[in-house]
């Protein structure tokens, strides 16, 4: 659900100016699955040229149901969605034909079937992703996975649940489309690596690992951290559920999200319960400690106003708060369909996502329909034109200026930095990045505590780090110089937040036409829930993914 918002220096004014930034890029996708399938797909909205090799009776997913109703031959709509606009050979991998593509693309998309070593050697500038469940190598390297073993295995099923209950996974085959993302993002970056002097790879990108980083936030630096300093053994997961999370109000389900002590206080100033703040509530730890008791109260406020009360009472006090939706109720989102999100397929057959980012206000052109089964001709392309190898590693000279906080967009620029760019994170000189706070609260009795969280450790790797005081003009100065440098200014508040320190996308662009801006509110610049706060939790409410995780009987998780 989350959505990116990019402005740069070239103007872009409709659609009929469209330049896809990926035009003129060749991939070419072996893989089957939703893994390969999305990262395939991620290169196609943008512009690539993606061709999708198949066998004679095709890719499973092709007339695959998530209902198990027959497709009549026609593709099901989730191989739609990954495939919208890619084209369609049928061939196996060792033919001839199929090798001649390889060495005509710039990105390969395998699924582990490929002898990719051997094809790096005949084609070294040529980027290969593997997207397999546990990676080329290792133990579990060979071991057929489902997206549920991957759950079980990285420890996310583990952490998840109520403590009085077996643990549940996460719903929609989380493990495989985080996979393609991560891996589509290397690859992105590598692509542009070897077009600016850099050589060609084989990225090995794992379902396991990046639900490792995208689930567990880091929990096992975590327990490092609490054997180095505090001399105890690591407790291991123990499941819980967010409290406050998800209820029913007296026409849905409403969910909430309170991830530190301004929201939680906020919270109990909506559930009209002020008195639960002086018995200690706002902490998390009460409030988890009491979970079925403190649920109760909550349920006596929600369960006697709509969803659409709440949320707007919520509004007002600055609570992250969405309704719970499940696939049909998300296309009745206001703010979606103000946002234009949803849209026909091309065959008209059903409504699907549009890709999640917008380029100065354009959003990319809706896909064409799916290839039929082989039915594509493919044109020879000329061998590209190519540097010398010059940089060891892809994004060796990027500079970035990395103004965000919390996950999304500091997990964003960690990828950036550890491709080689030069990424140096702002924090408010008085109020630090709240990911320094979480995971913390264990040593709060050591010097410089908000150093040792194993969350803000992990996702900020590879970084340099600076305060500035933004309400300050010496701090905006200092800002404004750090934009002349960047060619990239990435910040994922609400919309409002930059702009109050002077520092609005005009003004950048004033100071460094030649810089992208990258911006990823919770709900995007525009809207009816532009202004809102919301946070990974709320996406999981808002987008169906809560309502496929939970228990039979209980609420959604």
């Amino acid at each position: 659900m989350v959505e990116y918002e990019l402005s740069r220096g070239s103007a872009m004014n409709n659609a009929s100016n469209w330049v896809p930034p990926l035009a003129g890029l060749r991939v070419i996708e072996t893989g089957q699955g939703i893994a390969s399938g999305y990262a395939g797909k991620l290169f196609c909205d943008a512009g690539a040229e993606v061709i999708k090799v198949e066998s004679a009776s095709g890719d499973p997913l092709r007339f695959w149901s998530a209902t198990g109703a027959d497709t009549g031959g026609k593709p099901g709509a989730l191989f739609s969605f990954l495939a919208a606009g890619k084209q369609s050979v049928i061939g196996a991998l060792t033919d001839a034909a199929v090798q001649q593509l390889f060495v005509s693309a710039d990105l390969v998309i395998d699924d582990g079937s490929l002898d990719v070593e051997a094809l790096h050697v005949s084609a070294p500038r040529l980027v290969i992703l593997s997207v397999t469940p546990f990676g080329r190598t290792g133990p579990l390297a060979n071991r057929p996975a489902t997206d549920f073993i991957v759950q079980a295995e990285c420890g996310s099923i583990a952490a998840r649940g109520a403590p009085d209950l077996p643990p549940v996974q996460a719903g929609a085959r989380t493990s495989e489309w985080a996979a393609g993302l991560y891996g589509a993002a290397a690859s992105l970056a590598a692509v542009l690596g070897v077009k600016s002097g850099a050589d060609g790879v084989v990225i090995d990108a794992s379902w396991m690992e990046a639900m490792m980083i995208s689930t567990n936030l880091f929990s096992d630096p975590m327990w490092s951290l609490m054997k180095a300093l505090m001399g105890i053994d690591p407790p291991g997961a123990a499941r819980s559920v967010e409290t406050p999370s998800i209820y029913p109000s007296a026409d849905g389900w409403i969910g909430f999200n309170t991830n530190g002590p301004q929201h939680a206080e906020a919270f109990l100033h909506l559930i009209e319960r002020p008195d639960l703040v002086e018995a200690g509530y706002v902490m998390a730890s009460t409030r988890t400690a009491n979970r079925h008791e403190f649920d109760e109260w909550v349920r006596a406020y929600t369960t006697k106003h709509t969803s659409a009360e709440i949320l707007e009472r919520a509004g007002e006090l600055r609570v992250p708060t969405v309704r719970v939706n499940d696939g049909r109720t998300v296309l009745d989102e206001e703010h979606l369909i103000a946002r234009e999100f949803f849209a026909p397929s091309a065959d008209g057959r059903f409504t699907a996502p549009r890709p999640h980012y917008r380029i100065q206000n354009e959003r990319p052109p809706l896909a064409a329909a799916v290839s039929e089964l082989g039915a594509d001709a493919i044109i020879d392309r000329k061998a590209r034109d190519l540097p010398a190898v010059t940089r060891a590693r892809p994004l060796e000279g990027l500079k970035v200026l990395d103004v965000t906080c919390w996950w999304a967009g500091p997990s964003n620029t960690q990828i950036l930095a550890a491709m080689g760019a030069d990424v140096i994170h702002v924090e408010s000189i008085a109020h630090a990045d709240p990911m320094r706070y979480a995971a913390a609260v264990m040593f709060l009795d050591r010097d410089q505590w908000w150093e040792l969280s194993s969350f803000y450790l992990g996702i900020n790797t590879n970084k340099r780090g600076i305060t500035l005081d933004l309400n300050n003009p010496d701090g905006v100065a200092l800002a404004e110089q750090l934009i002349e440098w960047a060619d990239i200014v990435v910040e994922n508040y609400t919309p409002r937040v930059m702009p109050k320190f002077g520092l609005s996308w005009e003004r950048i662009h004033q100071l460094n036409p030649k810089a992208v801006m990258v911006r990823q509110p919770a709900f995007g610049l525009d809207g009816p829930w532009a202004d809102r706060v919301g946070f990974a939790q709320n996406m999981e409410q808002m987008a169906g993914m809560a309502f496929l995780t939970g228990y039979r009987d209980q609420e959604p998780l």
